[in-house]
């Protein structure tokens, strides 16, 4: 709503009103885990699920246990095979920073405090390309 104030002056004044909107839910901090995708990782990956003994799967009748062994399987080669990182965005962080960036912002700021300039500037270029 739109209101011209005329006193006994020249100057002008206008009031804006607006509906009171909802307070926007505070995000806190929260944890996400960042696997270390690179090639190496991968094919220990892939050499770690091809040594697996996947017959002793076949023994199995009920689908939902053979289910649960399989993911189960899978999950403990992964963790054991490709490192994993957490990484804490916070509620100040922006929401397009994904966390593969936070993780490389840190280890700039980390280089740069140890005097690793050079190195520093090298995964800036990497961050903003």
């Amino acid at each position: 709503m739109y209101t011209a104030v005329y006193w006994k002056t020249k100057h002008h004044a206008a009031f804006l009103t607006c509906a009171p909107t909802a307070p926007t839910p505070q995000r806190s901090k929260r944890k996400v885990q960042l696997y270390d995708m690179r090639a190496p990782n991968i094919d220990r990956l892939r050499h770690n699920l091809a040594l697996y003994p996947w017959g002793n799967l076949l023994h199995c009748t009920d689908i939902g246990t053979l289910y649960e062994h399989f993911v189960n399987t899978v999950l403990t080669i992964l963790a054991e095979s490709v490192p994993c990182k957490n990484v804490v965005l916070g509620c100040r962080d922006p929401e397009y920073i994904a966390p593969v960036v936070k993780s490389l912002l840190r280890k700039r700021n980390r280089l740069r405090r140890h005097g690793h300039v050079e190195r520093a500037n090298q995964l800036a270029q990497k961050i903003n390309n």
